[in-house]
């Protein structure tokens, strides 16, 4: 299977555009989006309405090719404790997005792991080996505690979730197992995709706070993977 990724959009709806060219010239049988649609530093409320609407565009485009992931931003709207972005006045606009589509937490195929800040082993251990069922991975029992904990690299004091995993604390306590080949993550901004062991960080599409791209450059690449060999590609 070829799988197409796209890293952190946060309302630059421009970047389907590229993504549509992408799918046009490489035809991948699944395109996953990392997550964090929306929530940006100079944001304003038409803006969200613009990501919604042409994520709507996008999906009717494509139709089952397509796998949403959930970022910790669309989570924040879901939930009674929010992250930086957070703004009350488009909740509605983003938790009716979220109702209208299944969005995933993890995704999973040929051992290749998706999800927005990837899978640490001590929340894995926590979380999952208990019963080590894998149609748990999904599921939002318990939605507040098991998803939405960050670790100290991003504020909290908690098990970092595979929304909330800082790339140092990926880095640092990746899941080890034999199911999995290779994770493939966003959620922290980088410059360009960076490859470490068998971790890809994809998040190279997000702005500083003084509304610059990371770098001054935008990267319009997205990863290209062979389910198969495990083999990435960075396509335009």
């Amino acid at each position: 299977m070829k799988v197409l990724t796209v890293g952190d959009i946060h309302l630059k709806p421009w970047i389907l555009d590229n993504v549509d060219n992408a799918i046009e010239k490489h035809n991948p049988d699944k395109v996953i989006l990392l997550g964090d649609y929306f929530d940006d530093w100079d944001s304003t409320i038409l803006d969200y309405k613009n990501m919604s609407d042409r994520l709507d565009k996008f999906i009717i485009k494509h139709g089952d090719k397509i796998v949403l992931m959930y970022g910790n931003h669309e989570l924040s709207y879901l939930l009674p404790i929010h992250c930086s972005g957070y703004n009350y006045y488009v909740k509605d606009i983003v938790r009716d997005f979220c109702s209208r589509y299944k969005l995933n937490y993890i995704f999973e195929t040929d051992n290749i792991y998706w999800s927005h800040a990837g899978i640490t082993q001590r929340w894995y251990d926590i979380w999952i080996r208990p019963d080590n069922n894998k149609n748990d991975w999904n599921s939002n029992g318990l939605r507040q505690q098991k998803w939405n904990s960050a670790g100290p690299m991003r504020g909290g004091n908690d098990t970092p979730s595979p929304l909330w995993a800082d790339m140092s604390e990926l880095i640092d306590d990746p899941w080890k197992s034999n199911k999995c080949k290779s994770q493939i993550v966003g959620h922290s901004p980088i410059s360009e995709h960076v490859f470490h062991n068998n971790i890809v960080f994809c998040d190279t599409l997000s702005k500083t706070s003084k509304y610059d791209m990371i770098e001054g450059k935008w990267r319009y690449k997205f990863l290209l993977t062979d389910t198969k060999t495990g083999e990435h590609t960075l396509v335009e």
